[in-house]
Order: C-alpha cells, then structure tokens, then sequence
C-alpha cells in the first residue's frame, strides 16, 4: 500500500475493535478468533516510480484508478485468497479513500479470520501480484502498540474521496506532520503517527501532539463539522519488498517460499495477469 512508508520488520498483529470504524453496528458481537485486516492499493506503483514503464499516472483520474482498483478487486482477490488456502477464512473487502503525501488514491481493506503467519502469507501475496512497496497490518486492540492513531468523524453517512482530501489538506495546513496519511471508513478518517526504524514519528510529533493537532484541525474543519472521536495506541506493522533491490519480489517471496512451488508458480501467473490488467487500463484510460 504505496500511502505507508515502510519499515523493515515482519510481524502480523490482529484487528479486533474501532466496530464503527469498520462499519460494524455499535454493540454487535465480534467474531470468534482473531480478525486481522490488511491494507493496500493495486495500482503497481513500483513499476512505473522505477522506470519499467514509462508512465507518470498524473493524468489518471479518482474515477479511473477506483475503477480499475474494482475491476482487480473482483477479478483477482477471490484467486489470491485461494491460492494461500484462506478462502474459508474470509470476511470481506472494502473499498475506501486512503491519502498518502496530501493525495487520496483508492484503498482496499480486507478482513478475515486467520492466523498471524497465514495473513503474513496474504500480505506478502497481495504485495507481490499487486506489486506495491507495502502492505498494511494494524491492531487498533494492543494493550501496548506502540504506534499513536486518532480518529475524526464527521456529520455524514460517508466520507468520500472529496472530503477526505479537503480535510487532508487542512489538517496538513494546521500542521505538516498530518501530512503523511488516512484511510476512511463510513463516517470517520484514521490517522496512524507512523514510526521510522529509529522508533521515531515520521511525523515531527509525539503522540500527544500529534492527537491534538488532529483535534485541532477537526474543530477548525468546515463546511462538514468533524470531532475527534477517539484516540489510542495500534500495533502496526508492514509486510514489504524494496524493488529497487529486490526487483522480482524477493522479500516477498522469502514470506511466501513455505506454501510451496505449485502456489509460487499460481501467484506469479496472477502477477502476469495484474500487469495484463494495468496495462489494458493504461490504453483504455490514456494515462501517461
């Protein structure tokens, strides 16, 4: 998921509360054993920011990239899901806006039932046919994560792409650290004050600053009125490949080396097929 900057640990951690942020009912029962979520975009970014194509994407609209981000989703999940044995552990996907450096793009967040090593292996699968940098695994339930988050919710049923930049914008303007990255659910918008190797904030704020620049730039917010709903500690962590020295997947593949060569070959003809896909949709839409 290109909006996270990476950090160089594998841990998987489970995803059990923030019910409304989820899109659970208030009050609902959870689900029995852990429910992990993942987070990540299908756009192959590395192929394109390292020159194997030429192409910038500016020109490739909101519109366009959720487009092919569902196309993908429909056509492709449901065999990536197979293919690491997790079809019957799985709960749902969601497409939602995610913002990375004050720029919204479309994110899936997939949510299932399994083990840490089993949705590590998903991670690792979805990273290496999708071709992303990272991919995202938070636990908003750790009694000691480690990573501060808040949440924003605002008075509407959905926050779409359009507000979730507007308010990106302005709670980047209130203060730059707010700038790194969100991703939305229904009603509300989820900041992670993400930690470099060094155990420091990318953002220039401790976690109690970095809470109250959120409220800030929420109460200061409009047209839409917003409030900061909650705030906490998450364990968070990603599953990643650097491609620029591990061109072919190698990290993710080191993940995936256990489920065998007969999976590693079905995942590499999915990651032929994504390309495929990206590739007619760069005809298809023009983008440059």
């Amino acid at each position: 998921m290109s909006f996270f900057v990476p950090v160089p640990r594998v841990v998987v951690f489970s995803w059990v509360v923030l019910l409304a942020a989820c899109g659970a009912d208030e009050g609902a029962p959870l689900p029995i054993g852990p429910v992990q979520q993942v987070s990540y975009e299908v756009i192959p970014t590395p192929l394109y920011e390292l020159g194997m194509l030429d192409l910038t994407l500016e020109n490739a609209s909101y519109e366009q990239r959720e487009a092919f981000t569902v196309e993908v989703r429909d056509a492709m999940l449901p065999d990536i899901v197979t293919a690491v044995g997790l079809a019957d552990q799985m709960l749902d996907t969601e497409l939602t806006p995610g913002g990375f450096q004050r720029v919204t793009n479309p994110s899936l967040q997939t949510r299932l039932m399994a083990s840490g090593a089993e949705v590590e292996s998903l991670a690792a699968a979805l990273g290496y046919v999708f071709s992303q940098w990272s991919v995202l695994v938070a636990d908003f339930a750790a009694e000691d994560g480690g990573t501060g988050y808040a949440v924003v919710s605002f008075d509407v049923a959905q926050v779409d792409p359009e507000l979730g930049q507007a308010f990106f914008d302005h709670a980047a303007d209130v203060d730059a650290g707010l700038g790194g990255g969100y991703f939305a659910f229904d009603s509300e918008v989820i900041y992670l004050n993400l930690r470099g190797p060094d155990g420091e904030p990318y953002s220039g704020l401790d976690d109690d600053a970095f809470v109250a620049a959120l409220e800030e730039a929420a109460d200061s917010f409009a047209p839409y009125r917003a409030e900061l709903a909650q705030a906490g500690e998450a364990g968070v962590i990603f599953v990643e490949n650097d491609w620029k020295t591990a061109p072919v997947g190698e990290d993710y593949l080191a993940v995936l080396d256990p489920l065998g060569e007969a999976t590693l070959a079905e995942l590499a003809a999915l990651q032929d097929e994504h390309v495929d896909r990206f590739e007619a949709a760069v005809e298809r839409y023009g983008w440059e």
